[in-house]
């Protein structure tokens, strides 16, 4: 695994662009707040993409941050937890503020998971 660096918000909202940046925005908070909480931070890349493979207290954790799940991406956002080849504790899609449950998949707001 290898650890990911970020840029903070406010460098990202700089960048100039025709589209929203709201996806970017929430990974990149998304990201800070796990730095802030002391997760041991890493990432999978290969064939596909899962945003966040977290450590704490020796409970592994796999992150997909996205901003709003819909029937055109909520595909990829699962197999990048579901196709993972190793076994993690816990499963997440965090979103701006949808809730619910996907099989093993936890659906849950940016606030519920970090403030609660």
């Amino acid at each position: 695994m290898k650890v990911v660096q970020w840029s903070h918000n406010g460098f990202v909202s700089l960048s100039y662009s025709f589209s929203s940046n709201s996806g970017k925005l929430l990974e990149n908070l998304v990201y800070t707040e796990l730095v802030k909480n002391n997760f041991e931070i890493h990432f999978y890349n290969k064939n596909f993409e899962c945003d966040f493979i977290v450590k704490k207290d020796n409970k592994v954790i796999a992150i997909q941050v996205c901003y709003e799940l819909n029937t055109m991406n909520t595909k990829r956002e699962v197999k990048g937890l579901v196709k993972l080849p190793f076994d993690v504790a816990e499963k997440y899609i965090i979103t701006y503020n949808q809730s619910k449950k996907i099989n093993d998949i936890i659906v849950i707001p940016f606030y519920e998971y970090f403030f609660n």
